[in-house]
């Protein structure tokens, strides 16, 4: 079965400390205390350094909007905030700038673009002193940051391990390039999926048909909240906003704001995370309906 959420979990006793950002990293502007982390493409990524980094780094891939969701420019560097107060050094990146303005950037697929666009923050950051080169990491990512994990997956079967990815933290991921492709042929790492089941951007049954052997194999544990949609965690949008995604051309779709999903899905985030500092291997924790 696949795991249905029963009540809302109070997380406020699980986040730690504090963080700043970096001296080192302050070359470019500060935006709620991330610094970018520098001109061209690295304009596009930002850094936070935790004032306790004891969990290693976290790269966080927004959704298509890119840092500003449905208007709202804080949302992503509120969660990246959160997570430096856990231990994670965060490095928050808009990958289509990012990509956009790197001369070297492959003609490929969605998917693989954004793969790109973290190998290239992953070993850029660590090269530039922005996270500890043998420090371990993780990716948190949203919509349509999450084809990047399957992308990375698809790949050769190793670069999770190549980069240092332990895990994988997912909001609402979409599977929609995926599954126009080749699907998810290989997924070495655990991953955490959460997802409405009112969700009409990422739909439901598309994400159990992609991940159906990852889920039965506990490779993927999969929440699923009633009567949740996509962006249930961003308090900004309220309750529900219907419009056309993409815009003008796509079909009609409703975004919305869902409190104790939000709530349960952070706590749900910050135990999984807890597993990945202490080394934990795959649980076998994986649930479906």
């Amino acid at each position: 079965m696949r795991q249905m959420w029963i009540g809302a979990l109070s997380v406020s006793a699980l986040l730690l400390g504090g963080c700043v950002a970096t001296p080192d990293a302050r070359t470019g502007a500060q935006v709620g205390g991330f610094a970018s982390a520098g001109d061209g493409a690295w304009g596009s990524l930002y850094v936070l350094r935790a004032a306790r980094p004891d969990r290693g780094w976290v790269v966080m891939l927004p959704g298509s909007s890119g840092l500003v969701v449905l208007g709202d420019d804080k949302h992503y560097f509120e969660v990246g905030r959160r997570l430096g107060e856990l231990g994670f050094d965060v490095l928050l990146v808009d990958y289509k700038a990012f990509y956009r303005a790197s001369d070297d950037r492959p003609n490929v697929a969605t998917g693989e673009k954004i793969a790109w666009v973290v190998h290239r923050v992953v070993e850029g950051a660590k090269s530039r002193g922005l996270i500890d080169d043998d420090a371990r990491g993780v990716l948190a990512a949203w919509s349509l940051g999450a084809e990047g994990v399957w992308a990375l997956g698809n790949e050769n079967g190793d670069s999770f391990d190549a980069l240092g990815i332990d895990r994988c933290v997912l909001w609402y991921p979409s599977v929609e390039r995926v599954m126009d492709e080749s699907g998810v042929r290989e997924l070495e790492v655990p991953v955490l999926a959460m997802v409405g089941d009112a969700d009409d951007v990422t739909l439901l049954d598309d994400l159990e048909s992609v991940l159906d052997l990852y889920i039965i194999n506990g490779i993927v544990e999969l929440v699923v909240y009633p009567q949740a949609h996509h962006g249930f965690d961003i308090e900004s949008i309220g309750p529900s906003q219907s419009m056309r995604f993409p815009p003008i051309i796509g079909e009609q779709v409703t975004f919305g704001y869902n409190r104790n999903a939000d709530l349960d899905a952070w706590a749900r985030a910050v135990d999984f995370l807890a597993h990945h500092a202490q080394g934990d291997e795959i649980t076998g924790r994986g649930n479906r309906r």
